[in-house]
């Protein structure tokens, strides 16, 4: 009556648990009965589907046969004809040491294996259908220690054994392709089935096939792994070197368990973040959660991120379950509180910021298994005051790290691998010597208060702010991915003044006025940017065909409007920049020249050039005093506005 399962050892189970069916036969995938047609016919048929409360047999496909009509219309084939009945099913089931007792003389005359080898075969007092069935048709191997799911999907192997895998599958090529897993299915499903599950996580470079270093990374020692994730962040020597003592820490102490030591290490991993906005605090976060996975500390590598409104509620009685429900949704992996420092702060929800710690704290005695490890990140100054004023948690956090500002030449490495992460480039002359002239810019034409209040972030604003500028200028026909020095220059001077600092420093009198005048020009700034953009169009339509009012005389005079205005503007701009040079001792951004003879014959200049929209190289060879134009080497007529000063580090002619 059985196919797929041995009917006796399946009698013997369902008598042990209670589910067998006296006087009846069970009924599996497959079996041959006798069917009780609707003439009252006995038919031979065949079970060729199974489901808990129903079954379809060959000679009634599309049929189903409902349990309570089974017993009345199934027998066997045998000659007692013994009528079917639906079985639970096994798969999954289990037996308990108390059932096995009772049973106890039954087993002696059936299978008194089960009893004799108990100790082998049972986990935690319970016997598995699946183990029993081994046992049963003398199958079973002998127990082996059941992995966790965490430990089954990081498996590590040694370096050795990493490049006779890879050498397998990939078949000596020096890297796996698709096709390779594909014919090799069978093995890779076997030793290594993460090459399929995460090939897209593997695969770094993302050009579909995996080089032994990505294969090595992310199966090798997690050494390998965390020097890789450290070579895709830029700057923070100080903080990797921290993470490194800590990961070395970690690592060290299991060792020592594992080797019989007795070793306290705390069992507690909650951490103090502390630094400004934008220096890669949440990214270090997901970067640690992966690293106490690998380590096998937490069960999953996730990162919950919440601000202190996530937190607290509104009314008495609120702030406790909404905490409670946030630490059981990140329980397993991080919970990284941002601006925690925020918790202690005054005001009617204060009391509400206590209640919220406590519940924090409360958790943080608990193992990773039952809570999340936890992240508190703000200003320096203020998570030390925080800290201050929570002694509880001062007590139950062992690891502080220091996040520092990026410098100027770590912010143009930043923008540099921003830009062409978006598809864009910035010009040679920016990104040669290891970005000087870059750096440059970020350095003199942004205010260190910005830079110190944004880090990373401020690069967003200036490859932002630098896009518009090619796109006022850029040709629709063919369209640049360019950006030039110009750009960045524009792009710098654009970004206001930062706000009063979150930490609680205020601007004094002269930043204030400093700040006022940055303003001034970035408006001044923008007026400009859009009125070369109406010149340049108008000079392009003069040298069309023209037709209704349009002459070239009205085209002309157009031009020479908004060459006044552009001078007039400009001296607003130089004025500017005289101001923010007094204030800020010597600050002295790009000059662009706007009237008058500021050059003189065989003067090294910048020119401006619409059709190739970039500034180039040129000299100057003549000033024309009556119209106010230069000569140059490269365009015999051209206005102030489109020429400057070298920038330095740039092409000289």
């Amino acid at each position: 009556m059985s196919c797929g399962t041995n009917a006796e050892a399946e009698r013997i189970w369902r008598r042990i648990n209670g589910t067998d069916v006296e006087g009846q036969a069970i009924l599996n995938l497959d079996d041959v009965v006798e069917y009780k047609s609707s003439q009252g016919n006995w038919i031979t048929a065949k079970v060729i589907l199974i489901e808990p409360d129903r079954i379809q047999l060959d000679v009634k496909k599309g049929q189903w046969l409902f349990d309570r009509d089974i017993k009345d219309r199934l027998r066997t084939q045998s000659s007692d004809h013994i009528p079917c009945v639906i079985g639970s099913r096994l798969e999954g089931t289990k037996i308990q040491v108390v059932q096995i007792v009772e049973n106890a003389g039954y087993l002696e005359n059936t299978f008194p294996a089960l009893v004799e080898r108990f100790a082998d075969v049972a986990e935690k007092g319970q016997v598995s259908w699946e183990t029993f069935l081994e046992l049963y048709e003398g199958k079973f191997a002998g127990k082996q220690a059941k992995k966790t799911p965490q430990q089954q999907s990081e498996k590590r192997w040694s370096a050795s054994e990493l490049r006779e895998i890879f050498e397998k599958i990939g078949a000596g090529a020096g890297e796996i392709t698709l096709k390779d897993v594909t014919d090799r299915k069978d093995y890779v499903m076997k030793e290594i089935p993460d090459l399929i599950a995460k090939w897209a996580e593997i695969d770094c470079s993302g050009d579909n096939k995996i080089s032994y270093d990505e294969f090595r990374v992310f199966f090798g020692d997690v050494d390998d792994w965390l020097e890789h994730e450290f070579s895709k962040v830029i700057g923070l020597e100080d903080l990797k070197m921290q993470i490194r003592t800590f990961y070395r820490g970690v690592m060290l102490d299991k060792a020592r368990i594992a080797n019989g030591k007795e070793v306290q290490s705390g069992g507690k991993y909650h951490m103090i973040f502390q630094g400004n906005p934008g220096t890669g605090k949440t990214t270090v976060g997901r970067l640690i959660a992966s690293i106490l996975h690998r380590v096998e500390i937490c069960p999953k590598d996730t990162l919950k991120e919440v601000q202190v409104d996530a937190l607290v509620a509104e009314y008495v009685g609120q702030t406790a379950p909404k905490t409670q429900a946030v630490i059981k949704e990140a329980t397993g992996g991080l919970l990284f509180v941002d601006e925690a420092y925020r918790l202690s702060r005054g005001g009617e929800k204060n009391s509400f910021g206590q209640e919220a710690i406590e519940q924090l704290m409360a958790a943080m005695n608990e193992p990773p298994s039952k809570a999340p490890i936890m992240v508190f990140a703000g200003y320096t100054h203020n998570m030390d005051h925080f800290m201050q004023q929570n002694d509880g948690l001062y007590r139950r956090i062992p690891y502080t790290f220091n996040f520092t500002d990026y410098s100027c030449s770590e912010l143009a490495e930043i923008l540099e691998v921003m830009t062409k992460k978006n598809g864009f480039e910035l010009e040679p002359c920016l990104t040669n010597n290891a970005r000087q002239m870059l750096s440059s810019i970020i350095e003199k034409e942004t205010l260190p208060r910005s830079r110190k209040l944004m880090n990373g972030g401020i690069c967003e604003r200036i490859f932002s702010l630098a896009k518009q500028q090619l796109d006022l200028r850029d040709d629709k026909k063919n369209p640049s991915v360019m950006l030039t020095a110009d750009d960045i220059h524009t792009a710098c001077g654009l970004i206001p003044p930062p706000p009063g600092n979150d930490g609680g420093a205020g601007s004094t009198d002269a930043q204030q006025a400093e700040d006022d005048i940055r303003t001034q020009f970035a408006r001044l700034q923008q007026e400009l940017i859009k009125l070369r953009s109406e010149h340049v169009e108008l000079k392009k339509n003069s040298t069309v065909a023209v037709s209704g009012d349009w002459s070239i005389d009205n085209l002309v005079n157009q031009v020479r409007e908004l060459t006044a205005k552009l001078e007039e503007s400009q001296k607003g701009n130089e004025e500017l920049k005289r101001q923010l040079a007094a204030k800020s001792g010597g600050y002295s951004p790009q000059t662009t020249v706007a009237s008058g003879a500021q050059f003189k014959a065989d003067d090294s200049v910048h020119y401006f050039s619409n059709s190739m929209g970039k500034w180039i190289p040129a000299k100057v060879l003549d000033y024309n005093v009556k119209d106010g134009t230069y000569k140059l080497d490269v365009k015999p007529v051209v206005y102030p506005d489109q020429i400057r000063a070298p920038v330095p580090g740039s092409p000289r002619v």
